[in-house]
């Protein structure tokens, strides 16, 4: 399976979104009114839109249970049907992602913006790679687009990736605005939870951080970040036990972490 959730989760909005219509190719080669009858061929008929339709699924499909080859073969095949399709683009370039072909999946990426620049996903999906790549003034742009845009089903998601970008870049006050954002379109994404309950317990917001971190524990597994940020609000609100198994989780399962190197730095537990 791909590590990455989000991936899958936006391949199959790819698959969703691809409204197929009744295009066909006809094989028979006369015209007029030559009566079927006296025609011995057998006319033939290739539903071009249902075929796309189901090589893209099936390399959706494929690419989310981590089998890579056949997902190439499909959407290859998706792309051969239809090189105008931006879905087959915006799947290739995940794809490639996950190959780790950034060569090929900037061209992807840039061939779908290039058939369609208001196309919101393909933002989306590009400025999250973006990020990932520290090109973050690239990042965001395209992810404030697709944030903008009031008929995109993902805006929650792209100003979640934003908030995280920001972050990155060092830009805490614009990070806390896309998290606010973020969270105000959809209270369940453990991303920008985690990063409001940060930025409040910061700003000595002691309980409003607390009830995010509690909210988050409920819909998402404890990494570093998660783990290090409970130690220091059970510092503050004493639940030993919390605290114990925090520190001992982040010690045993994180101990290269850049959080375990805070942790053991401002900790005055012996190990």
């Amino acid at each position: 399976m791909l590590k990455n959730n989000n991936i899958l989760l936006y391949l199959l909005i790819i698959v969703a979104a691809l409204n197929v219509g009744c295009s066909t190719l006809s094989g028979d080669k006369e015209s007029g009114n030559t009566s079927k009858k006296n025609d011995l061929r057998e006319p033939w008929q290739l539903n071009v839109d249902s075929a796309l339709k189901a090589h893209l699924t099936a390399g959706v499909q494929y690419l989310g249970a981590g089998e890579m080859g056949p997902a190439h073969r499909h959407l290859k095949r998706a792309l051969e049907l239809d090189a105008s399709s931006v879905q087959v683009h915006n799947a290739l370039a995940i794809f490639y992602q996950a190959e780790g072909d950034s060569t090929r999946e900037e061209f992807h990426f840039k061939k779908g913006l290039e058939i369609d620049p208001e196309n919101s996903s393909l933002k989306h999906n590009y400025g999250s790679s973006l990020c990932r790549r520290g090109l973050y003034e690239s990042s965001r742009t395209y992810l404030t687009s697709a944030a903008a845009d009031y008929h995109y089903e993902g805006r929650a998601e792209s100003y979640q990736n934003l908030g995280i970008c920001e972050r990155q870049a060092g830009n805490d006050s614009a990070a806390f605005a896309a998290f606010e954002d973020a969270y105000r379109l959809n209270k369940n994404l453990p991303k920008a939870v985690l990063g409001l309950s940060q930025f409040r317990l910061e700003k000595g917001d002691n309980h409003a951080s607390y009830e995010l971190y509690a909210r988050y524990l409920k819909m998402a597994t404890q990494n570093a970040e998660s783990l290090w940020l409970g130690i220091r609000l059970e510092r503050i609100f004493g639940d030993k036990n919390a605290l114990a198994s925090y520190e001992l989780a982040l010690r045993k399962r994180f101990p290269s972490s850049k959080e375990f190197t805070l942790y053991s730095a401002n900790s005055s537990i012996k190990r």
